[in-house]
C-alpha cells in the first residue's frame, strides 16, 4: 500500500519549503499472520536493512531521503494458506480458507517437516506500561517504574498479566476453514482452538497431530483420515485427551 506525507489535510504541518506530499510504499502485517513472516535480511546484502551506503541517486552523492531509507526480505515461514470454495452452487456459497503443512509450504524441508501450530505471537514489542484502554488510560495498577519499562512476556503465567496476553499475544484463529496435514508432515498444537472453531475440520493425508502438553482435554472437530493414512499422538504420558469430534 502507499501513504502520503504530509497527511491529506495536515499541509499546515509542512513548514519546510523542500519538503512536499510524496508517495511512501509501506507494509504491513496483520494478525494473525504477522507470526508467520519474519526478516530474513541477508548479512552481507548491502540492499537491506539501513541503505548507508546504497540509499543515493544514481550519481552517488545525492541521497535518496532526508531520512534513513530503509529495505528488508520478508520471509513467510508458516503453513500454505489455500482458498476454497464451501457450500457451491448453494445459498452457503462462501469462500474459506484452508491451512496446509506438507510440501506446498515455503519452510516444511527447512522445519524438518514439524510445525507448530499456535495462537500465541510471542510479540516482543509491548511494555507493560503501554498497555491501555480504548481511551488510552493505563489498564496495569501498581506497577514499578522498572516494570513499566519492562517487555509484555506472551508466555508469562503472572496472572496480573493474563487479560493483556490475551488481548495483544492470543491471535484468533476462527479464518481457519480447514487444516490439511500431508507429505509426512507433522503439525503440533498444545490447544485445540490453535486449529480454529470446532467447525474447522483436520484432514491428515500422510500426516499426522500432536498433542504437546496437558492442557489441551479435548479435539474438538471432525478428523478426516485420508488415503495416505494419518496419526494422531498424545506426547505428554500425563495427557488425557477427548476426541469429541
Amino acid at each position: 500500500g502507499s501513504t502520503t506525507w504530509p497527511s491529506a489535510g495536515e499541509d499546515h504541518t509542512n513548514t519546510w519549503t523542500s519538503w512536499d506530499r510524496v508517495t511512501i510504499d509501506h507494509f504491513m502485517a496483520s494478525r494473525p499472520f504477522g507470526k508467520w513472516q519474519v526478516l530474513a535480511d541477508a548479512a552481507d546484502d548491502a540492499y537491506t536493512g539501513v541503505l548507508d551506503d546504497t540509499g543515493y541517486a544514481n550519481d552517488g552523492t545525492t541521497p535518496l531521503s532526508d531520512h534513513e531509507p530503509v529495505a528488508h526480505v520478508v520471509k513467510w515461514v508458516g503453513p500454505a494458506l489455500e482458498t476454497y470454495t464451501t457450500g457451491a452452487g448453494t445459498a452457503d456459497e462462501a469462500e474459506a480458507t484452508r491451512l496446509v503443512w506438507g510440501g506446498a509450504a515455503a519452510v516444511f524441508e527447512e522445519k524438518g517437516k514439524v510445525f507448530y501450530l499456535t495462537r500465541n505471537n510471542m510479540r516482543t514489542d509491548l511494555y507493560l506500561g503501554q498497555i491501555s484502554d480504548e481511551n488510552g488510560m493505563p489498564v496495569l495498577a501498581g506497577l514499578t517504574e522498572t516494570e513499566k519499562k519492562t517487555l509484555l512476556d506472551c508466555a508469562s503465567d503472572d496472572p496480573r498479566f493474563q487479560a493483556a496476553i490475551q488481548e495483544y499475544c492470543i491471535d484468533d484463529h476462527s479464518f481457519i476453514g480447514e487444516t490439511l496435514v500431508t507429505d509426512g508432515g507433522t503439525v503440533i498444537v498444545d490447544e485445540d482452538a490453535a486449529l480454529g472453531n470446532a467447525t474447522a475440520q483436520l484432514r491428515l493425508d500422510n500426516g499426522g497431530l500432536r498433542i504437546a502438553g496437558t492442557k489441551m482435554a479435548t479435539l474438538a472437530r471432525n478428523v478426516s483420515v485420508e488415503a495416505g493414512g494419518g496419526f494422531i499422538e498424545v506426547a505428554d504420558a500425563d495427557a488425557a485427551v477427548t476426541a469429541s469430534g
